[in-house]
């Protein structure tokens, strides 16, 4: 009888094992499955045109989902906006021909993306900093 109770408790430590490192795992993975490669990702320069800013931006990003999805980047302008540089607080990203979709094979991506805004009278950025930006998917194919 000794000898069954044992090897219940054995197989019952087994299995609570193997669900914490599953929980963990799972705890552990980004939900969007989309990330910002933050080493290869950077800020590169801003003008401003008659009532018009541009941030332009260099975006790394690491697609983690296995299948090829399609995702919109929101930037986080409100520093800038505080100053006065810009009268939004969030921009979409958007590509050389205007799109705010960016098409993502799944593995990393490299994307030169601008964000457009409203001049808002002050011809000066909070830093050189990349935006605080997040990753939306928005479909899937």
């Amino acid at each position: 009888m000794h000898m069954k109770g044992t090897k219940l408790r054995k197989g019952s430590l087994l299995l609570l094992s193997v669900c914490v490192l599953l929980l963990l795992a799972a705890c552990a993975s980004d939900p969007s499955g989309v990330t910002v490669d933050g080493k290869n990702s950077y800020f590169r320069d801003f003008t401003v045109e008659d009532q018009t800013v541009t941030f332009s931006c260099h975006y790394t990003l690491v697609n983690n989902t296995g299948k090829a999805q399609t995702v919109q980047i929101r930037g986080d302008f409100t520093e800038d906006r505080k100053l006065g540089l810009v009268t939004e607080s969030v921009l979409l990203a958007q590509s050389s021909d205007g799109s705010t979709y960016f098409p993502l094979p799944a593995g990393k991506t490299e994307l030169d993306v601008a964000f457009v805004g409203t001049y808002g009278g002050t011809h000066m950025k909070e830093n050189r900093l990349l935006p605080a930006a997040e990753i939306q998917i928005t479909a899937g194919e």
